[in-house]
């Protein structure tokens, strides 16, 4: 059965929603467009609001990673740069994919920052827009200059991704180099780089590391298509109903009252009074279930005689106390007041009150129970 856009409760297809009453047809119109569309051309109907821009820089790092073999990262081994280029050019186009494969999901958590509070809030998709790229960026940095300044990391990363040099440990030196030994024919120490030196030498890595961040305006660009793809969702469909605040009270209100039986979970009927009957010589009592309209002997289905022991348990409810949670869920408690009536006229008969009974009903931004905690004051 498919899923209710607005409750995320199952319904028959061409009916309203059981569960919110919510009209479906619109969301199951737009469904069958993306269907019919097919997976690959659904995917560009998805990216063409901004000209395709994450397929574009996709495409530009193709063009760049094969012109930089030759500079100005052509300093680098052949074994590096090849995974390197592939990497980023399947990762631009896999950040799109990954997108659009979440954008229902992103139009949710979007809405939903609209009544959560505190750290459930989260980052809204125009902050992830600008901070995703910047902080790629500056681990970038951060890395490239911490290479530079290690010993140790310049020397791995040297033997690792750097083509070597004439003079490193391997290289045969030329001429003017071999003069540089004593008479004895021993080799001259040589000084350590200066950090100038690294800073030239580094500079292919420093293009490189910078390359491998086109992934992450592949993926901030998809974010801003998701954005609009949310907003003409939002103009088509039903709002969900956590921002629906007096419908989610009801579907909470009565799926509570049907947990705890206040209710018939296959009509709307409230069970005001619970009846038991007992015959005389009988062990255990029949249980009823009356309603305020139906007449005692009608529902027992005899007519009342000294041998038939009635009495019954009647309940009022309160709801009150309604607060939003910081999930964007909902918290309700309901108080229920049970009295009882003796079977028989005593000194003690009439209506007994027994103690108030409060239950607290906790439930998520779609109105499912989560929690119901009983409580007597």
């Amino acid at each position: 059965m498919p899923e209710c856009i607005v409750c995320k409760g199952h319904y028959e297809v061409g009916q309203r929603c059981e569960r919110c009453g919510a009209d479906n047809s619109a969301w199951e119109e737009w469904k069958r467009e993306e269907e019919g569309l097919g997976a690959p051309e659904a995917l560009l109907h998805f990216l063409a609001p901004h000209l395709f821009l994450p397929l574009m820089v996709a495409g530009w790092a193709l063009i760049f990673g094969l012109l930089g073999m030759l500079w100005p990262w052509g300093g680098v081994k052949p074994h590096v740069l090849v995974p390197v280029i592939a990497f980023t050019f399947i990762g631009c186009i896999l950040a799109a994919v990954d997108i659009y494969e979440k954008r229902f999901d992103l139009r949710e958590k979007e809405l939903l920052r609209k009544i959560r509070r505190g750290r459930k809030k989260g980052i809204g998709i125009e902050v992830r827009t600008l901070l995703v790229p910047a902080i790629v960026l500056s681990l970038a940095m951060i890395l490239t200059l911490s290479l530079i300044q290690s010993e140790t990391l310049w020397e791995l990363v040297g033997w690792l991704v750097l083509e070597p040099r004439p003079g490193d440990s391997g290289v045969e030196e030329t001429p003017a180099q071999q003069e540089e030994t004593s008479s004895e024919g021993a080799p001259l120490p040589q000084e350590k780089p200066d950090i100038q030196e690294r800073f030239g030498r580094a500079f292919p890595l420093m293009c490189l590391s910078g390359y491998v961040t086109l992934v992450a305006f592949a993926y901030s660009s998809s974010l801003m298509l998701a954005r609009v793809y949310a907003r003409r969702l939002n103009e088509r469909l039903p709002h969900p109903i956590f921002l629906q605040d007096e419908k989610l009270a009801q579907i909470v209100r009565r799926e509570a009252e049907v947990e705890l039986g206040r209710l018939d979970p296959k009509s709307t009927n409230v069970i005001s009074l619970m009846g038991y009957l007992q015959f005389e010589g009988q062990t255990d009592p029949q249980i009823l279930h009356l309603s305020p309209s139906v007449e005692l002997s009608t529902a027992v289905g005899v007519p009342l005689s000294p041998q038939v022991q009635l009495w019954g348990q009647a309940a009022t409810w309160v709801w009150d106390e309604l607060t939003r949670t910081d999930d964007g869920g909902i918290e309700m408690k309901v108080a229920r007041q049970e009295m009882y009536q003796l079977p028989q006229p005593t000194q003690n008969s009439g209506h007994r009150p027994h103690p108030r009974v409060c239950y607290v009903v906790r439930a998520d931004p779609w109105g499912h129970i989560i929690e119901i905690k009983r409580d007597i004051e």
